[in-house]
């Protein structure tokens, strides 16, 4: 039982803090944008400062076979300016997402002017779907940010779904627990069976 307890009351304590992240990423895009860029900005500082560190130690012991000198400086500064502008990851992502798009969009809209041409009755729907992918990739290169915010904001709606309802299931088996028409008997073969009055 006292385990039961401890198991409930830690999934509420991860339920509440999915609830927490939630509306902190629908208020607050930005928010997690800034966390991922100081995670993975740090990270490639660490794998930087390792690179350096054994070039050190190795033109000490060996200087023929020294190397990591400037992978390990590029490593660094690479690593201090994504946490510097956490911005700038999701930036590239949307700015590549956005260009693929926009190439893709245009490519469609001249094979929909060949279905034209063919006197084909679907160029009309091959039409509309390539304008809109050709808008979409235009609007995520213009501004690449906006993909991160939908994004983040969408992740926001399902945490805090997720947490909410996570805690009123763990209510429910709360209250399960202590309704005394249910009790656990322990009986043949030591199984547990529940009986309901």
């Amino acid at each position: 039982m006292n385990k039961m307890k401890k198991v409930l009351g830690n999934f509420t304590v991860l339920s509440v803090f999915c609830i927490v992240m939630g509306i902190a990423l629908i208020i607050r895009p930005d928010f997690f944008t800034r966390v991922v860029g100081l995670v993975v900005g740090g990270v490639i500082t660490a794998m930087g400062a390792v690179a350096l560190l054994r070039y050190f130690i190795r033109t000490k012991t060996d200087p023929n076979n020294a190397s990591g000198l400037i992978s390990g400086v590029i490593l660094v500064l690479a690593g201090v300016f994504v946490m510097v502008r956490p911005d700038f990851i999701p930036k590239v992502i949307a700015f590549v997402f956005g260009a693929y798009m926009l190439i893709s969009g245009i490519t469609n809209i001249q094979g929909a002017f060949a279905l034209k041409k063919n006197n084909s009755t679907r160029w009309t729907k091959a039409m509309v779907s390539a304008v809109l992918t050709t808008l979409a990739g235009l609007m995520l290169v213009i501004n690449p940010i906006l993909l991160a915010d939908v994004t983040f904001r969408l992740m926001g709606v399902c945490l805090l779904i997720s947490g909410m309802s996570n805690i009123g299931g763990t209510l429910l088996t709360g209250r399960n627990k202590q309704d005394p028409n249910i009790r656990f008997d322990n009986r043949d073969n030591g199984q547990k069976f529940i009986d309901i009055d």
